[in-house]
Order: structure tokens, then C-alpha cells, then sequence
């Protein structure tokens, strides 16, 4: 069974990665913040793959007006360290993601006007949250070796699993396997 992602909570029972984490994102307020854009954690973190130095906190959102969501970003974030934002079409799809710095860690938020649980980010996170839990360590461990060496998450999962083709949408015919949200 996965668990329910939009609540962040599980993250306090996990590794102490995770437990960090959990702490960081309710000191700094980012989901609350972001609420009125259905803001998820996705990658790296909820999968307890996040590697120090390398790995950032994975916000997804839905925004309906993208220049409201960026206004909205300005007045929460632009004063945090190494604040970035972009907007840019990402599979014929407006996006804008924004990276910043707050205390050790890099935060990216993504947004788009498809709804969070139809973009690729939270989609792979189910995926991959499944194959690690019917896979066990060894899949895990495989992934963390592959990151380690300098792969990002999908294309590491694609060569422990030895999938072929664009690892990204490799992965998604996993995506039958598991129960809908």
C-alpha cells in the first residue's frame, strides 16, 4: 500500500533523512504556503534516496494561472538564498520551476496547470515507491549506487531495472501495477 503523499506526515516516522526533512519543510511553512496550488512532495525525498549535497526538496504544484503562481512565489520566496525562476515549456506544457537554498537544503517547486496527479513527477513517484517496497533493499541499494555516481532518479531506477528506452516513460508502464490513488 503507498502512503498517502499529500500528507507529509509519514515522513516524521521514517529515516532520519526523512524525519530532517519533515522538520525543515514545517519550520519553512512551503506546503501551507503553497496549499492553494495543491502543492505535493515528490521525489527523492519521500523515497528515502536523498543524498546529501546532490538532492533537493521536490515541490509540485497546480496552477491554474502560472503568472498568479509566480507573483506568488516572489512575495513568499524570492528573498531565499540562490532564488531562481524560470518558465518554460516542459513537453508542450507551460512550466515554471524555482529553486532556492534555505538552511542545508536546495528546495525546487514545479508547477504547471496539469493537475499534480497527472504530472510526471508525481506519477513516477508512485511508481517508484512501489518497486522499492516489492523490490526490497537490493533494488534500493542498486538505485542509491547509480545516484551516487551521478544519475538522476529515473534514468538510475531505468539501469538498476534495466529498462530501455527514455527511462522516464519506461517507467511508467509500471504504473498498471499499482491501485489508483
Amino acid at each position: 500500500m503507498l502512503p498517502d503523499f499529500k500528507n507529509i506526515e509519514y515522513l516524521s516516522k521514517g529515516s532520519n533523512i526523512q524525519q530532517q526533512g519533515w522538520r525543515i519543510l514545517k519550520d519553512i511553512g512551503i506546503l501551507s504556503k503553497l496549499k492553494d496550488f495543491n502543492a505535493v512532495l515528490a521525489g527523492t525525498l519521500p523515497l528515502d534516496l536523498y543524498i546529501d549535497e546532490k538532492s533537493d526538496l521536490d515541490i509540485i504544484c497546480t496552477a491554474a494561472d502560472l503568472t498568479l503562481f509566480q507573483n506568488a512565489i516572489i512575495e513568499e520566496f524570492s528573498t531565499y538564498d540562490d532564488f531562481t525562476m524560470e518558465r518554460k515549456s516542459i513537453k508542450q506544457t507551460q512550466s515554471v520551476i524555482v529553486r532556492f537554498h534555505w538552511k542545508r537544503f536546495l528546495f525546487e517547486i514545479f508547477a504547471q496547470q496539469t493537475p499534480v496527479e497527472n504530472q510526471y513527477a508525481y506519477r513516477h513517484l508512485r511508481i517508484e515507491y512501489y518497486l522499492l517496497q516489492r523490490y526490497g533493499t537490493e533494488l534500493k541499494e542498486r538505485v542509491l549506487h547509480f545516484k551516487q555516481s551521478g544519475l538522476k532518479t529515473e534514468p538510475a531506477f531505468a539501469v538498476a531495472l534495466q529498462l530501455v528506452g527514455d527511462p522516464y516513460e519506461a517507467l511508467l508502464e509500471f504504473e498498471k501495477l499499482i491501485a489508483p490513488d
